[in-house]
């Protein structure tokens, strides 16, 4: 396994142990994300304090903090040179009761032993009816959902 490779399996092993001080470790200060979509937290996020202090809050402060369940499974499908795909799926429940279970499709770059760049990519209607209280027609889960783990 490269080192790129351990430091993204560490990123989902962290986030679905909701041990954010070992996640925010991995990455390096000036980390971009690029979350795809027209939520909330979509666009193009410069800096580690950025991501702790103003996106991860706003995803985490809809969710019963009891019931997390990130990365629960992952499976990292490439890894070459700094650069890691990974899917996952992962959320929980709303404190209003609502199940919000999403997939993510995941690519990092890795340098120096940190993350300094991801692209998310997840159903982002779900996100904004769930996490954001935007009425939205959100259809029931499909009959035959993907599957990160088989």
């Amino acid at each position: 396994m490269t080192e790129p490779h351990k430091i993204v399996t560490r990123w989902y092993e962290c986030l679905g142990a909701a041990d954010l001080e070992g996640f925010a470790a991995l990455h390096a200060d000036d980390v971009v994300y690029n979350i795809a979509g027209r939520t909330e937290i979509s666009g193009r996020w410069h800096g580690k304090a950025v991501m702790f202090g103003e996106i991860i809050p706003k995803v985490f402060a809809a969710l019963d903090p009891g019931k997390l369940a990130f990365a629960r499974p992952y499976r990292i499908h490439a890894a070459e040179g700094g650069q890691v795909a990974g899917l996952m799926f992962g959320g929980g429940v709303t404190h209003g009761g609502e199940e919000y279970t999403q997939v993510y499709a995941h690519f990092f770059t890795v340098r120096d032993g940190l993350i300094v760049e991801v692209w998310e990519f997840f159903d982002t209607e779900l996100a904004q009816a769930r996490l954001f209280g935007k009425t939205l027609d959100v259809a029931p889960p499909p009959e035959n959902p993907v599957s990160v783990g088989d």
